[in-house]
């Protein structure tokens, strides 16, 4: 039995539809990720989910309990707020406390949280005192705080600088794995989606159009839109042959098999083609950029006006200009 689901959720703000029939399901423990660009729904139904805006149609289920008609306070869901949403007339400890103030034991549970979150020091100080990275851990602290089934974080690392983002997804992780709790992740970055996140659902101008392990989208998107929006990829359209991959008047080496027609399209992941040497013609590639990105490069190749990106290691020995032919290791048909 699933810990928590929603089922054809559909919502309009005047004549537009922002949510067409949304259905989607979790395990207890489970960290799912909604994804897609801005304006695609995904904000607004994590609103639905926690209570703040209510569904024109469809329902939700916690624990096999339908909850859409329960205020916000009594569906046991932590919120997490892209902006925190701290006091700032509060100090941490009762930012922390502000929630769970009734319970006998509110003290104690908030000493385990300020330890559980590293912010040992800082309970009597005032929220424009610490660092975004401190600030986030007291919003998720007091969202942890009153022990939700499930707790819903809204584009937790937007407002957080890319070199402290990737050491405080390490850092969520880590606090949300210890504690078994189900959580939906919305955000656009799919980095946080690849380092959090089970599974993940994407959406596309309110609708799903593809969910399932994150690997498994990025290797077997169902259409464009996901092979580009999960990670750098080719769209390659030509024609297939004995040999590959026809496109003008260059052939990428490739065993094709399963294609439906003679013309197909391709996704193909940068680091799934490899190069080889080749002379200058008018059937091999030209090498316009490389640029370096810490951990590997990109090469930017060109033939014929037909643009192709790959990854390849630093201790590659191509540089701009040289002409090569390709191979494609790895590919996905797209319909």
């Amino acid at each position: 039995m699933m810990h928590f689901k929603v089922g054809e959720i559909n919502k309009r703000f005047g004549k537009k539809e922002v949510l067409s029939n949304i259905s989607f399901g979790m395990n207890k423990g489970e960290i799912i990720a909604l994804m897609g660009e801005s304006g695609c729904g995904k904000s607004t139904l994590l609103r639905i989910i926690a209570g703040f805006e209510s569904a024109d149609a469809g329902a939700i289920f916690l624990n096999n309990k339908e909850i859409q008609n329960m205020v916000p306070h009594k569906r046991k869901i932590g919120m997490f707020f892209q902006d925190y949403a701290l006091f700032p007339h509060m100090t941490v400890f009762e930012n922390i406390a502000y929630g769970i103030r009734s319970q006998s034991n509110f003290e104690s549970k908030v000493k385990e949280l300020v330890g559980m979150c590293e912010l040992d020091g800082l309970e009597n100080v005032y929220p424009h005192e610490i660092s975004g990275g401190q600030k986030q851990r007291v919003a998720l602290a007091r969202a942890l705080a009153p022990d939700p089934d499930i707790l819903l974080l809204d584009e937790p690392f937007s407002n957080i600088d890319t070199i402290l983002r990737e050491n405080l997804r390490l850092e969520l992780k880590r606090m949300l794995k210890g504690r078994d709790m189900s959580v939906i992740i919305v955000s656009h970055d799919i980095e946080d989606a690849l380092v959090l996140a089970d599974k993940a659902v994407i959406l596309h101008e309110g609708i799903i159009i593809q969910e399932g392990d994150i690997r498994e989208l990025y290797e077997k998107p169902s259409n464009d839109f996901v092979a580009q929006f999960v990670g750098d990829v080719n769209i390659l359209e030509g024609l297939q042959t004995g040999n590959g991959l026809k496109i003008g008047e260059a052939i990428l080496q490739c065993k094709i098999k399963d294609a439906e027609s003679e013309k197909i399209r391709l996704a193909v992941r940068p680091e799934n083609i490899s190069l080889f040497p080749g002379i200058e013609t008018s059937s091999n590639y030209k090498i316009k950029q490389i640029i370096f990105k810490r951990s590997y490069s990109v090469v930017e190749l060109e033939q014929g006006g037909n643009k192709v990106l790959v990854h390849l290691s630093n201790s590659n020995d191509w540089s701009e200009g040289d002409y090569c032919q390709l191979a494609i290791e790895a590919y996905h048909i797209l319909k």
